[in-house]
């Protein structure tokens, strides 16, 4: 299995521009469910409740400088495990994208 970190590093979504690279991932995930839904979002929950576990217990301003440092961790952190779960749902989101493009 191979992660990917971005959508342009994806062998289906390469030749798409960005926009229709959002447009596709966006159906995909619209789709999602069961098992691949539900492990996405423990793993967001897994990734948020820390950050706020520790703003809730911080006396002096300067010790939330972590949590804002780690604020754009989180899309780096979320992206592969999303383009995991869409993994198997982008060639029907493909097809989608291509038959609303053709018909507008």
């Amino acid at each position: 299995m191979t992660i990917h970190f971005t959508l342009a590093k994806h062998p289906l979504l390469r030749d798409f521009r960005p926009t229709d690279r959002l447009a596709i991932f966006s159906l995909a995930y619209m789709d999602v469910k069961g098992w691949p839904k539900l492990a996405v979002n423990i793993f967001k929950l897994a990734l948020l409740i820390p950050p706020f576990l520790w703003l809730a217990n911080i006396d002096v301003w300067w010790q939330a400088l972590p949590v804002v440092l780690a604020i754009p961790l989180y899309p780096l952190l979320t992206r592969p495990v999303q383009l995991w779960a869409v993994s198997e749902l982008l060639p029907a989101a493909i097809k989608t994208h291509q038959q609303q493009m053709a018909s507008n």
